[in-house]
């Protein structure tokens, strides 16, 4: 948790052999986020999230949890008497603007872990970028 802006990951998992048609796809959807996401997709996510808040509130470790953003970002101490309302008020345009704003698909580091005998070639054919190898350790590789 932060006060001030994190990062923005994603991850999927691919077989090996589908490594260059997984970050195809994946780039696709990272592209498409920033226009209009469908109405019955935005329908589905708003659900998800008002349904599912009760369950955040279970148990007293739960309860105790919640409380947190409300006092780290200062929210109202109505923030979650109002919560199913204002996920409601979200709009498609919001979340296009929202995503516009944060993903920049263009300059993403993408981390791609798996044996590079069966998946670079793949990668170096669908030229996203220049591939960098790293250890372990993150540390610069010799190609």
């Amino acid at each position: 948790m932060r006060r001030a802006a994190g990062p923005f990951t994603a991850s999927a998992e691919v077989v090996a052999a589908k490594t260059d048609s997984g970050l195809i796809e994946f780039m696709k959807e990272l592209n498409a986020i920033r226009e209009a996401v469908p109405a019955s997709e935005l329908s589905k996510a708003k659900r998800y999230m008002q349904l599912g808040l009760p369950s955040d509130f279970e148990t007293t470790q739960q309860i105790a949890q919640a409380l947190i953003p409300v006092a780290l970002y200062s929210l109202p101490l109505d923030y979650y008497n109002n919560y199913v309302q204002n996920v409601e008020a979200v709009t498609q345009a919001d979340v296009q603007r929202v995503a516009r704003q944060y993903i920049n698909p263009g300059s993403l580091a993408i981390v791609i872990v798996g044996d590079r005998k069966n998946i670079e070639q793949g990668l170096k054919a669908i030229n996203v970028g220049p591939i960098s190898l790293r250890d372990f350790f993150g540390k610069p590789i010799s190609q």
